[in-house]
């Protein structure tokens, strides 16, 4: 019921608004959502007149990134470049006192109607793309979804990134995550800023549609243009509500880099224009820096203390243990050989990390889309190798917070496949198994459960990475539902194989202690 509610209540703000889908230069938020920002901005300086900001204490902002593949799990961006992704945040953002840390990890969405979207463009649709980001999105988090694009070219430009508050939501193609004016802005409309050129974002200024000297509205919706000598900021129908934040008939969209604009262009009064082109809500790219005004970082304060952003301001510190230690690998290393369907890779742990990042591959650029894997603890699990082919790995370690110190280990730690696999065969008499849990902690007990047809003699192995047989346990499984446990007891961190062997086969499955 709460998902239709939902759906129609996007329907009717759906139908209610013109064309989202604009496409010009970096942001696909529009006019017509600039307005409820607007709204959003006087609400919370009516509510709050004689607001003043705490200049000493850092805000700390819990964000869930989503990286969402095709439907099969293929052209995801990599969890260490959503890591990159929030470095570049915390960077673009540590002059306002705010910083972002990972609530939940990085989550991992296999969607390709979601993936590919279109913005509002058929057939991917408005409602049926917030629908799916709607199943994904967690209610304690910004929510930031990188998908392969958000808005198809043509009309001059393409969208490389937008935010809709009908689901509070940022979206950004995955080619433009580390863009220093793509994400930082994005979050900047997730905190009640708008364009310095509201009203301008469907038809960006040019001599020949708006003369040089503007008139006294934007082209879209009627808003009065800001004027350069006499700031009408204050009033509640001007741009985007900032008194420091000079005129802007969206003059950055077809530039060319972040030079001095000189258009020429006039306010309405006949003055000459200076935009702030280097402001991080402008369209103005390629700066060396960008930054945000006073005006704009009260405002945004004052929108993470008000009522609607609370879920956002838990008032929590994350965990600030700096993880810059270079990791150390342990095995495979030196030309090892293993098995290519099942390798355990083991690294030393670094103080202060909670999760690493491992990386393989055939190269030892790792540019030749390498495997991925987050894991917990100083190993990891990976299998379906290629035969008989040499590899590369390292490990980038992290916590929720430390992410821009986190580098992966520069030492090249190389092994080998061969040509064995762990062969799985029928066991008469067995009609399903697991091993539980697995995962396995070095302190937890390990349970094979198995279900029988017939009573069943067999013995329980289990097995190291190298073959060797480390136990092995005579039973005898009635008909029905048997669980055993493994003697597991010490067992260091590492790739295991369990086997159920009896007279007609042999069963085996991989049990990982971390």
């Amino acid at each position: 019921m709460k998902k239709v509610l939902l759906l129609l209540g996007l329907l009717m703000a759906f139908m209610s608004a013109p064309i989202y889908a604009q496409e010009y230069g970096i942001c696909g938020t529009t006019t017509e959502q600039g307005l409820e920002i607007r709204e959003r901005l006087f609400e919370n300086r009516k509510n709050n007149p004689n607001f003043e900001r705490n200049r000493v204490v850092t805000t700390y902002v819990p964000i869930r990134i989503h990286l969402v593949a095709k439907d099969d799990g293929t052209l995801r961006a990599t969890d260490s470049r959503a890591l990159d992704m929030l470095c570049v945040l915390n960077e673009e953002w540590e002059a306002l006192d705010i910083q972002f840390y990972l609530k939940g990890g990085i989550n991992h969405v296999d969607n390709e109607y979601l993936f590919f979207h279109e913005n509002f463009d058929a057939p991917n649709g408005a409602l049926g793309v917030w629908d799916q980001a709607n199943d994904s999105k967690v209610n304690d988090a910004i929510n930031i979804f990188v998908t392969s694009t958000v808005g198809g070219s043509g009309g001059g430009g393409t969208t490389l990134a937008y935010y809709t508050s009908f689901i509070d939501c940022i979206f950004v193609r995955k080619q433009d995550m580390l863009k220093r004016n793509v994400i930082p802005h994005e979050v900047g409309h997730f905190f009640s800023l708008n364009h310095p050129f509201l009203g301008w974002e469907e038809s960006p200024w040019n001599v020949a549609d708006h003369g040089l000297q503007v008139g006294p509205t934007s082209p879209t919706n009627g808003i009065l243009n800001e004027r350069v000598t006499d700031p009408n900021c204050g009033n509640a129908n001007v741009a985007d509500g900032m008194c420091d934040t000079p005129p802007d008939y969206l003059f950055g969209f077809g530039q060319s880099g972040c030079g001095q604009w000189s258009g020429g262009t006039m306010d309405p009064d006949g003055v000459v224009i200076d935009p702030l082109e280097n402001n991080t809500m402008s369209y103005f790219t390629g700066c060396p820096e960008y930054l945000f005004t006073e005006d704009q970082i009260d405002a945004i304060h004052m929108d993470l203390e008000s009522n609607a952003r609370n879920y956002v301001n838990p008032g929590i510190t994350p965990s600030l243990d700096v993880v810059d230690e270079l990791v150390v690998p342990v095995s495979p290393i030196g030309g090892e050989e293993r098995p290519f369907n099942a390798v355990w890779f083991e690294w030393e742990p670094v103080s202060g990390a909670t999760h690493y990042i491992l990386e393989v591959d055939r190269v030892p650029g790792f540019d030749n889309m390498p495997i991925q894997v987050t894991v917990p603890g100083p190993g990891a699990f990976v299998d379906f190798l290629l035969p008989n082919f040499p590899y590369y790995w390292r490990v980038r370690p992290f916590n929720e917070y430390s992410v821009c110190e986190s580098t992966f280990s520069n030492t090249q730690a190389t092994f080998n496949t061969n040509a064995i696999a762990s062969k799985v065969e029928e066991l008469e008499g067995v009609n399903s198994w697991m091993v539980r849990p697995n995962p396995a902690s070095t302190s937890d007990a390990v349970f094979i459960d198995i279900e029988t047809s017939q009573p069943l003699k067999a013995n329980v192995n289990l097995y190291n990475i190298t073959g060797q047989l480390i136990s092995s346990v005579a039973n005898e499984f009635t008909s029905g539902r048997n669980t055993v446990e493994i003697a597991s007891t010490d067992l260091a961190a590492g790739l295991y194989m369990v086997s159920i062997q009896g007279d007609t086969g042999v069963m085996t499955k991989r049990l990982v202690i971390r």
